[in-house]
Parts: C-alpha cells; structure tokens; sequence
C-alpha cells in the first residue's frame, strides 16, 4: 500500500493542515493578508520576518562605516 492511499496518512495530513489553518486563525491579520489563499506557512512567513529583521539590522549597522569612507567626504570643505 503506497503512502498516498493509506487513510491513516490522509487522516494525519487532513489534521495537519488543520492545525496549521487553526495556528493562522489565531492572528488578528490572518483574514486580511488571506494567508489561506496564498497558502502560506507560519513558519515560512515567521522565517521571512526574522531575516528581513536581521537584514536591516546589518545594514543599520554597517552602512555608517561605508558612507565614512566615501571619497567624496575625505576632501575638506566637502560639506
């Protein structure tokens, strides 16, 4: 018996998905975003926001010490 024809499978997957549409419900923006529709994953989209964070961390970070050393600002009177 393949793994997609035995119902205790499908029966596992059915409350899965139910699990994860419930877990979706639960956040207030849920319905307006309709992540039902895009099919989308909390931990994907959880994911997503925590490298978009980390990201614009590093570029908050970083991007002082790449102006610093801009040539036009190493000449004086550059202001």
């Amino acid at each position: 018996m393949s793994p997609e024809s035995d119902p205790l499978n499908q029966q596992r997957s059915v409350v899965e998905d139910t699990n994860a549409m419930f877990l979706w419900n639960r956040f207030a923006n849920a319905k307006f975003f309709q992540f039902h529709q895009h099919q989308a994953k909390l931990s994907t989209e959880i994911l997503a926001g925590i490298t978009t964070f980390v990201t614009m961390a590093y570029i908050l970070v970083v991007n002082p010490d790449i102006l610093s050393n801009a040539i036009f600002l190493q000449q004086p009177k550059d202001f």
